[in-house]
């Protein structure tokens, strides 16, 4: 008996795909568990700002979660078929030919408009309006998905930098409590405990005493990742509080933490805001990210990686990001009806038209590879 052949699941998701997601989740865990136990919650008005806060983090966070969900089960693929022909005829791998509309050479789909329709390699797909093979969102942004790719852009940019402002307030200030308990340990170890200056240490308990969540909240850092029990002193005078190590100990977890969610949200920031300051630019030149990069070859040697820079773009001659028929998105990897008719030739020159024909489509899906790289 032959064994059956255990059929194996293969993820469609990338690299790029999970540590984007991976980062995005870091950051609402650390606002959750640090910016918003940061607040102090005695004073009623303080309350309202923290819901209003949270709430618009959340409305934030839905934002991209329902715009990013979209661009990618979204499916690009073009569907387009000319008015002049029915459905049947279209689907047909040998239908009839519009004129304006011409054939995919690889999938055999019409072109809604073969200047701005390109057949990407990587998900072996036509997409109308195509502008580029996102990695992230391991889909290709064109037509059907543009828009929610520029909302996803929008909102994702505004959380980010609204975490990173806060973030980096939060790390001052504890950094600040802690340099007043560290020099308050300092006159410990001089002078004595009966007259050691005790101004940073009782700053840094009330800090943390007004904060609970901060330290013994269910997703605090110091409570998750180390193992420092903290609990608020009665008075300034208790002797079962806490000693003055252990409030250290739990500033720098705190510290150190919070100052890790500060340089991931820098990255994603820096990275958010120059994809969205480009795309931008991209609309008011009233140009494709492939456009940009046809664009980028007429001026640099062909095969050379491109890299997408805004203030390249912005400028960049007109005459560049013109897109013709000898340089059209998709078009130039179509070869036309009319050059594959070879029934009219005689059989040697029909053989070697044939010949010459694959030659130059095997050379232009060789570049159409090169320039899909490029784009992701």
């Amino acid at each position: 008996k032959k064994k059956k052949k255990k059929k194996k699941v293969v993820f469609s998701g990338n690299i790029l795909q999970v540590l984007g997601v991976s980062l995005y989740v870091f950051e609402i865990f650390g606002f959750y568990a640090v910016l918003v136990p940061s607040m102090i919650l005695t004073d009623e008005t303080k309350k309202l700002e923290r819901i209003a806060l949270c709430a618009a983090y959340g409305a934030l966070v839905l934002a991209v979660f329902w715009s990013g969900m979209s661009a990618t089960l979204c499916d690009p693929e073009t569907d387009y078929v000319p008015p002049s022909l029915d459905a049947s005829s279209a689907t047909e791998k040998t239908g009839e030919n519009d004129a304006h509309h011409p054939r995919c050479h690889i999938c055999n789909k019409y072109q809604k408009n073969p200047l701005t329709t390109k057949h990407c390699g990587a998900c072996n797909k036509c997409v109308d309006g195509f502008d580029h093979h996102c990695g992230w969102l391991n889909t290709c942004i064109g037509e059907k998905n543009y828009r929610a790719f520029l909302v996803l852009l929008a909102s994702l940019s505004t959380q980010i930098w609204g975490q990173l402002s806060s973030g980096v307030w939060l790390v001052v200030t504890i950094w600040g409590k802690l340099k007043g308990v560290e020099r308050s340990l300092k006159s410990l170890n001089e002078v004595g405990e009966e007259t050691y200056d005790r101004t940073g240490e009782i700053d840094g308990r009330k800090w943390l005493d007004s904060r609970e969540k901060l330290y013994d909240g269910f997703m605090s850092p110091v409570k998750v990742f180390s193992n420092d029990n903290y609990y608020p002193a009665t008075n300034e005078e208790d002797s079962n509080a806490v000693d003055i190590q252990t409030v250290i100990s739990v500033l720098e977890t705190l510290r150190n933490w919070t100052l890790a969610y500060v340089i991931i949200g820098a990255i994603l920031a820096y990275a958010v805001s120059e994809l969205a300051c480009f795309h931008v630019a991209l609309i008011l030149r009233k140009v494709s990210t492939y456009g940009y990069i046809v664009a980028e070859r007429k001026r640099t040697e062909f095969g050379k990686k491109v890299k997408a820079s805004t203030c390249r773009l912005c400028f960049m001659e007109n005459g560049l990001l013109r897109m013709d028929q000898g340089q059209l998105c998709g078009g130039q990897h179509h070869l036309s009806h009319a050059k594959r008719s070879t029934t009219t030739k005689p059989r040697e020159a029909a053989a070697a038209a044939a010949a010459e024909e694959t030659k130059q489509e095997v050379e232009l899906e060789e570049k159409e590879k090169e320039e899909e790289e490029e784009c992701v």
